[in-house]
């Protein structure tokens, strides 16, 4: 603080960096942040956020976020606390603002290394909040990133959900099949026949229907579907 310009400042600056990333009590570490060089202390608060994270303490990592957004730093950093606070608010049952946070922090920082995570939680988000329109957006800004599996079998479940929303049949069939073809869990591929069915019910086709539902029935008998 005194010799900002020195090298020694420098090496300083390095130390704090390293003891605040070995901190691992939250409460130490909020305390450490009180006394913290304002270039730190962002970095920091993002660090104590995740920290409240991992235990669960969702509400409490909303106020070190709050003051990362509130000092207007970079888009990148602006952008993971923006997603730091979608999880946090996640977890409260809180859809409206974490899908409003996650929408935030895509935009912010688009190329970080959680943003496909950020866009299947929005898609699922926007199903709840009965936006099937933004719900597919979502679903496919995931598959177009071509995640890992389980992500892709998450994204697919959501995209399909959220054609069903807007009554676009065919390609809601088209995506039962496109995750039929992944050779999916056991659950998964209740679910889809599950859906299969239901969807050629609505279109009036009985004479499809019936087979999946004996499939299901004789296939997936412990199935939640099953009744």
């Amino acid at each position: 603080e005194k010799y900002p310009q020195a090298p020694e400042a420098a090496e300083a600056r390095k130390a704090l960096a390293g003891l605040f990333d070995a901190v691992t009590d939250p409460a130490q570490l909020a305390a450490a942040l009180r006394n913290a060089p304002p270039a730190e202390r962002a970095r920091g608060n993002l660090r104590l956020a995740r920290l409240y994270l991992v235990g669960k303490k969702y509400q409490e990592a909303q106020a070190p976020l709050n003051e990362v957004l509130k000092a207007q730093p970079p888009a990148e950093v602006a952008g993971e606390a923006q997603y730091l606070l979608g999880l946090a608010l996640e977890a409260q049952e809180k859809p409206g603002p974490a899908a409003a946070a996650f929408a935030e922090a895509v935009r912010q920082a688009p190329k970080s290394d959680w943003v496909i995570d950020a866009h299947g939680r929005l898609a699922w988000l926007y199903l709840d909040l009965k936006q099937a329109t933004n719900a597919e957006k979502a679903a496919l800004a995931v598959l177009a990133a071509k995640p890992e599996m389980d992500a892709e079998r998450q994204a697919r479940l959501a995209l399909v959900q959220a054609l069903i929303d807007q009554e676009k049949w065919d390609a809601a069939l088209d995506g039962c099949k496109a995750l039929l073809a992944a050779n999916p869990p056991a659950e998964t591929v209740a679910t889809v026949i599950y859906t299969q069915a239901w969807v050629h019910e609505k279109r009036a086709k009985p004479e499809e229907a019936l087979p999946l539902w004996e499939r299901l029935a004789a296939e997936h008998p412990t199935s939640p579907y099953a009744p």
